[in-house]
């Protein structure tokens, strides 16, 4: 089974107190950048997220949504697509739908996307109102208008038992007969990661790796902007136990500030 290269992407960046991260850090904004990966294999080509694009600001130009502008000043020097240059892509896995990791959907239009079911009709969900929504980080205008006609959902692919390798989670989806979708439940609605051979990428199941290696969990104040508590803890417990009985598996974390990208 060929898992392809790996190459990781800084694209957009977002200013944040670091206090809210991780318990313990410092009472300064810092730069916590929009990870993206690029999986490149044989067969097809594989983005995971497309971080922030200049299209974000477009999108928070007027009431309500230019409250997340405003709380979360977003700096954005090169999109995903300019970055990527000629680089074709077959298909974009979306972790989950908060606007730092879909920003860029729009400027693949040939491309697939595999996502969570639930995780679209959260976005999609006409009944909903637009602030409703921005208190859960979606912004719809960031969705390609043919979204439904180029999707892959999740849940309606094979599910699968997960090798011991990848223990304490025991189920997963195959994805492209080459990757695990695991499901990380807790930070919101329909998040995923996705397992290609020796990487995981968790999305924002942490925003810094100090949450599992030290146990340091992001400010109480963040429960606000997390959907279910209970299962964030559950699944960092998770991970932490994954990392113990699989320590070469590498797992990147959307926000990682560490990375060397």
């Amino acid at each position: 089974m060929h898992h392809g290269e790996i190459k990781l992407f800084n694209v957009g960046e977002c200013l944040h107190l670091e206090s809210m991260l991780f318990r313990g850090g410092a009472w300064k904004s810092v730069r916590i950048p929009a990870i993206v990966g690029l999986i490149e294999s044989v067969n097809e080509t594989l983005l995971v997220d497309t971080g922030y694009a200049p299209r974000f600001f477009e999108a928070t130009k007027t009431f309500p949504e230019k409250l997340y502008a405003l709380t979360t000043p977003v700096v954005v020097e090169k999109s995903l697509k300019a970055l990527l240059g000629n680089t074709s892509v077959d298909f974009i896995f979306i972790t989950h739908f908060h606007a730092d990791h879909i920003g860029g959907l729009r400027d693949f239009p040939e491309a697939i996307f595999i996502c969570s079911k639930h995780g679209y009709e959260a976005i999609s969900d006409v009944k909903t109102s637009r602030f409703s929504k921005l208190t859960q980080a979606l912004l719809p205008a960031l969705l390609p208008e043919d979204f439904v006609k180029r999707v892959l959902f999740i849940e309606d692919l094979p599910r699968v038992e997960l090798p011991v390798s990848l223990h304490p989670f025991t189920h997963g989806y195959l994805v492209l007969e080459n990757y695990y979708a695991i499901e990380l439940a807790g930070h919101a609605i329909g998040h995923y990661g996705i397992v290609a051979g020796e990487t995981f990428f968790i999305g924002d199941a942490v925003w810094d790796m100090k949450t599992l290696t030290q146990n340091r969990l992001p400010h109480p104040f963040t429960r606000m902007i997390t959907k279910d508590v209970k299962a964030y803890r559950q699944t960092v417990k998770k991970l932490q136990a994954l990392q113990g009985n699989n320590p070469s598996l590498r797992l990147v974390a959307t926000h990682e500030r560490s990375l060397d990208v």
